[in-house]
């Protein structure tokens, strides 16, 4: 059986958590394994051999009308990435309508329109939003910032901190979920949900196979565990990612395995599971083939693939141009604390967590055209 929202847990032993941090911390005072759980039991029960017959196109039309469908009030995160830009004009292309289009940002004394923090919207998302203004769909710009003082930071951060723990988290949590318009429409009796444009599969060469896996580090980064406990009536789903429509990561496995088959040589290298693994080609390839009608790298600016998730380039404002800032004090300190408090085996080189990976799914077996069983 499905939740009503899509997210994942860890688990080590016999106890389940929702938030990377707090299992981290168990599992490094009881020496257990961590063990991510991102619907395992669903997705074990699909044929990951079976490419659906519909087009990309198709699906991701399919997706958005059941997002129409099973909320009263629809509003999609324009990034700016080739993610939300596809999702965006998903809507648009096929005459849908979402209720607003919403991006949001850092606007202060210290932070511009073309600061790092806000150049993707600037100069990609504002093309996109554009279309969908003039389509008359709403279209507005949510500043962090405007709400800052009521983002404080201590150790209860680890109760409802996505995979990433980055200074942005609760800033978004605030911005977006405690966003007053959007609550007086769930106030008023609407279900809301905010899409957001996550996330491209990883297929990799593992054991013989094409396999797919659900890296928690990328599946459960923007979800935030206080959703699950009181959202107040506002939702929030991946476009993308969701065992409520498993056939758009099924087709997107089979559209890149086959791309990398006919097109790229020495695939069998580039595809290898290692940590070496070239991660910014690889999504670079993707958006090509699984976005062909929506997206043009020539036409869109994109900072990329961030290399740290907790030191995200985005917000490395707040501590190089703000660090007597009060919020990122508090911040720096619970960082602190919890490196202090887990074993170092869990923490990579550049700061981030450790990587779980979910259950492997086979795609099909190499060197040979039949399916995988």
């Amino acid at each position: 059986m499905l939740l009503n929202y899509s997210t994942g847990h860890w688990l080590v032993g016999d106890r389940v958590f929702y938030t990377k941090p707090m299992a981290v911390e168990y599992a490094s005072r009881t020496n257990e394994q961590i063990h991510f759980d991102f619907h395992n039991s669903f997705y074990d029960s699909v044929d990951w051999s079976e490419e659906p017959e519909q087009s990309l196109q198709e699906i991701y039309r399919a997706r958005a009308e059941q997002l129409l469908s099973t909320y009263d009030y629809v509003v999609l995160l324009l990034s700016g990435g080739s993610d939300s830009t596809n999702m965006v004009k998903t809507f648009l292309n096929g005459g849908l309508r979402p209720d607003e289009v919403v991006s949001h940002g850092v606007l202060n004394k210290v932070v511009n329109e073309t600061s790092t923090t806000n150049i993707e919207i600037t100069a990609s998302a504002s093309k996109t939003a554009k279309l969908c203004q003039d389509a008359g769909i709403p279209y507005r710009f949510i500043n962090l910032w405007d709400s800052i003082k009521n983002v404080k930071y201590d150790e209860n951060f680890f109760e409802t901190a996505d995979t990433r723990m980055c200074i942005d988290n609760l800033m978004r949590i605030e911005g977006l979920h405690n966003d007053p318009h959007l609550l007086n429409v769930a106030k008023n009796g609407k279900k809301v949900c905010i899409v957001i444009g996550l996330e491209k599969p990883r297929v990799f060469i593992n054991d013989g196979y094409f396999t797919t896996a659900f890296l928690d580090t990328v599946v459960m980064q923007n979800h935030w565990a206080r959703d699950i406990k009181d959202n107040r009536g506002i939702y929030l789903e991946r476009f993308y990612i969701t065992p409520k429509m498993p056939e758009i990561t099924i087709k997107q496995c089979h559209t890149i395995v086959n791309h990398f088959e006919k097109n790229i040589p020495n695939y069998k290298q580039q595809l290898v599971h290692t940590d070496k693994f070239d991660f910014q080609a690889y999504y670079n390839v993707c958006n090509n083939i699984l976005y062909p009608d929506t997206w043009q790298s020539k036409n869109y600016f994109s900072l990329g693939k961030t290399n740290s998730g907790i030191f995200c380039q985005k917000y490395n404002f707040v501590g190089e141009l703000m660090p007597d800032f009060d919020m990122f004090k508090q911040y720096q300190g619970v960082i602190k604390n919890f490196y202090r408090s887990v074993d170092k085996k869990y923490i990579r080189s550049n700061g981030d967590i450790s990587g779980n990976y979910g259950n492997f799914y086979k795609i099909k077996k190499l060197n040979a055209n039949e399916s995988a069983k």
